[in-house]
C-alpha cells in the first residue's frame, strides 16, 4: 500500500503552516514538498506569501512530529532585522504569538 505520507531524506523536515483565513476557517497550507523546508517558510512568512500563518509543524523524517512556532517565529525576527525590513501585520501576529513583544524596531 502507497502511503499517503511524502518521503523525506534525512537532510530535513517538511514543515507545514496553519493558516487563519478569517471566515472561511484554520486550514493548513497546501504544500509542495520542494518548498516545505525550514528556510522557504521563513521566507514565504516574511514576504507576505502566509499572510495569517498561525503554527509551524514540522514532520521528521522518522516519522515523528513537533510544533516548531516558536523557533520560526525567531527565524522570522532575525530575517527581517537582517534584511532591515518590517514585518507585516500578520508575520507581527504570529512572532507575538509565539515569541512574545519585542521592542525591536521591526515590530513598530
Amino acid at each position: 500500500m502507497t502511503s499517503l505520507v511524502p518521503e523525506l531524506d534525512a537532510a530535513g523536515d517538511l514543515h507545514f503552516v496553519l493558516c487563519d483565513y478569517g471566515r472561511l476557517g484554520k486550514a493548513f497550507v497546501e504544500t509542495d514538498p520542494a518548498r516545505a523546508d525550514r528556510e522557504t517558510v521563513v521566507e514565504d512568512i516574511l514576504s507576505g506569501e502566509l499572510s495569517e500563518p498561525l503554527r509551524v509543524i514540522a514532520l521528521r523524517a522518522d516519522g515523528t512530529w513537533l510544533d516548531v512556532s516558536a523557533e520560526v517565529a525567531l527565524e522570522v525576527v532575525k530575517g527581517a532585522t537582517v534584511a532591515r525590513d518590517t514585518l507585516t501585520e500578520g508575520a507581527r501576529n504570529f512572532v507575538e504569538a509565539h515569541f512574545g513583544a519585542t521592542e525591536q524596531p521591526i515590530l513598530t
